[in-house]
């Protein structure tokens, strides 16, 4: 980001807020390329094992402190953790909905509609 920042200020003296958002931007497009140098990245699969913890207690509970872990920051890879964890927990009232209105034909429909749903929540952590 420094680089970045560094480069820019030598073409135009100074950095707007919306011209440093996309400096930040580039950062984490190039940060993401090398995995060893994106520190949200680190940061999130050093919480794994946390985030497993809370998955086994209730989807709830792993959505509140994945939202406590990432607060404020705006960091794009954890933007779209947040996107992808919040349609997971769609997709889980969704099937809730569909069981309480009896949508399935039998119970296997519903078992394996809930074991796609842990698929999909279980690839989020590992990817």
């Amino acid at each position: 980001m420094q680089h970045l920042e560094h480069e820019f200020l030598q073409e135009y003296k100074e950095i707007k807020p919306q011209d440093r958002k996309s400096l930040q931007a580039m950062a984490e497009r190039e940060a993401e390329f090398f995995d060893f140098l994106n520190p949200a990245r680190d940061f999130f699969n050093s919480q794994k094992s946390i985030f497993i913890q809370h998955y086994l207690k209730d989807i709830l509970s792993l959505y509140e402190y994945f939202l406590q872990v990432k607060a404020e920051s705006r960091i794009i890879f954890l933007e779209e953790k947040k996107t992808a964890l919040f349609a997971i927990l769609l997709q889980i009232y969704e099937l809730e909905v569909k069981m309480l209105y009896r949508w399935y034909s039998d119970e296997i429909d519903e078992l394996m509609a809930l074991k796609k749903i842990d698929i999909d929540l279980l690839n989020w952590l590992r990817n």
